[in-house]
């Protein structure tokens, strides 16, 4: 890798029914200049996820599986269609997550 080439990351959100904070994590993930790309797994959810990840249309990449396959098999998932150098995991039910947090976790990887 060149030097002046800024490393890809990647995150990999899985989703089971996390309609109430879906959203807010995704918008932080999007908002981060760090992430250069936001793969959601939508894992069988009876709720309104999968609306809600719609709703991001192509600003996310989104796995949508029909039934419950559990967290390992929407993990595994989100990797295998991931473009970037590092891989971010994030889970869809944070709360007050924030573009820090994003930096915090990152930056010793980064440096």
């Amino acid at each position: 890798m060149k030097n002046n080439q800024k490393l890809q990351i990647s995150s990999v959100v899985p989703v089971f029914n996390e309609e109430k904070t879906v959203r807010r994590v995704i918008n932080t993930l999007l908002k981060s200049s760090l992430i250069d790309e936001v793969i959601c797994i939508n894992d069988g959810s009876s709720d309104k996820s999968l609306e809600v990840l719609k709703g991001f249309g192509k600003k996310i990449k989104l796995i949508n599986f029909r039934t419950n396959k559990g967290k390992g098999t929407a993990v595994a998932e989100g990797i295998k269609e991931a473009r970037g150098d590092f891989l971010f995991f994030c889970d869809s039910d944070l709360i007050n997550f924030t573009s820090e947090h994003i930096e915090k976790m990152l930056s010793p990887i980064l440096e």
